[in-house]
């Protein structure tokens, strides 16, 4: 990728060439599973994963 390319693409974005190069670190996305269900066992509902 050339400069005249990351120009282009911040023209189009319509965000300063500084932009472009920051990286910001997003906190990763915590995510909740519902178990619906019936469990038989009870070791198998203590089990980690």
């Amino acid at each position: 990728m050339n400069v005249s390319q990351i120009f282009q693409i911040a023209a189009i974005l319509e965000v300063p060439i500084e932009r472009l190069f920051s990286v910001k670190e997003e906190e990763p996305m915590a995510h909740n599973f519902v178990f619906m269900g019936h469990m038989e066992n009870g070791k198998i509902k203590e089990k980690s994963f």
